[in-house]
């Protein structure tokens, strides 16, 4: 079934509204106030007028041997610059963690794509590993839950809508060689919920209450579906920034997550591993903003130190799609 540009342009809107009001975002703090982090794992700068600007953190601790790692927030669409500017951080980390559930075979498969583009020939058992990989991550995609096969879409119609890019689009997972997966398979991912008693759906849930944050809201959806539909990027961008920063993680959450916790102890099981080697230097994390207050906690934990935080426009209002 094919939709009309405007039905699908409002369907946009729909999308936004309910997406972000679910949002795994922290709630906004004023412009220049950035000792809120890691309370606050993203900032919005409201200069009036319409003009917005969002923010995700980018931090640095120092440990106990004089080691830097970085905990740098993500959302999951942003502006390409946004995404440019992250591929000249990771370049700078001797290992940079990055979550995907379900992605542990992209490093194998980059490093095999990386010796095909530089005239390199895989061997036969190269070929047959990544024939294997390639089929699985088919199996994975074709086997998600019903939330991350509506995400995902979700995520592509909104960047698509607004002139920008999603995550997945944004970064080129397969053209480092430093980057080391650090999340659940799949498959772990639905063993921890089945063993926790949880459903993805009650997990999001649970991370806000979503008719308080929808009272907290001044929602305009039919200035918002005008603006979409009339061309307006910088209204309807500022909008969804507001909704974005609508939904409060700051602080420990009462209720262990699945989502939040379980993946972050998981993050951090890679990162023991990877920091055992004294040659990592700088290593990176890279998770969704709403992670890294509680890994803020873990490497406190290990005696790091937080040197500095950092900030840098995921979204902007006066960006012009193009």
């Amino acid at each position: 079934m094919k939709f009309s540009g405007f039905w699908k342009k409002l369907g946009v809107v729909c999308c936004l509204s309910g997406m972000m009001a679910g949002s795994l975002l922290a709630a906004p703090a004023d412009a220049g106030q950035e000792k809120v982090y890691p309370e606050k794992s993203i900032l919005v700068q409201d200069f009036g007028n319409g003009s917005r600007k969002l923010l995700t953190p980018r931090a640095v601790y120092t440990g106990p041997d004089g080691r830097m790692v970085e905990l740098i927030g993500a959302v999951h669409v942003g502006e390409k610059q946004y995404y440019k500017d992250l591929e000249a951080i990771f370049g700078q980390c001797d290992k940079l963690l990055f979550e995907m559930v379900g992605g542990e075979d992209i490093p194998r498969i980059g490093e095999l794509q990386r010796k095909l583009k530089s005239g390199g020939m895989l061997t036969a058992e190269e070929e047959k590993e990544m024939e294997q990989m390639l089929v699985k991550a088919q199996k994975v995609r074709d086997d998600e839950n019903v939330l991350m096969k509506l995400l995902g879409p979700m995520y592509a119609t909104m960047a698509s809508a607004l002139g920008m890019v999603s995550q997945k689009d944004g970064i080129d997972y397969y053209a480092h060689s430093t980057f080391v997966h650090a999340d659940m398979t799949a498959a772990e991912f639905d063993q921890e919920l089945e063993k926790r008693g949880q459903s993805i759906w009650s997990e999001v849930t649970s991370m806000s209450d979503r008719q308080k944050v929808r009272d907290s809201m001044d929602i305009d959806l039919l200035g918002m579906a005008g603006a979409l539909l009339s061309g307006n990027y910088r209204y309807l961008k500022g909008e969804v920034i507001k909704l974005m920063a609508s939904a409060e993680v700051g602080g420990k959450a009462e209720k262990w997550s699945v989502i939040l916790d379980g993946r972050n102890e998981k993050c951090f099981e890679v990162f023991d591993s990877v920091n055992k080697d004294k040659e990592n230097k700088h290593i990176g994390i890279f998770y969704g903003s709403a992670h890294l207050p509680g890994m803020h906690r873990m490497l406190l934990d290990r005696g790091f130190k937080l040197d500095k935080v950092e900030w840098l426009v995921a979204w902007d209002t006066e960006t012009v799609p193009k």
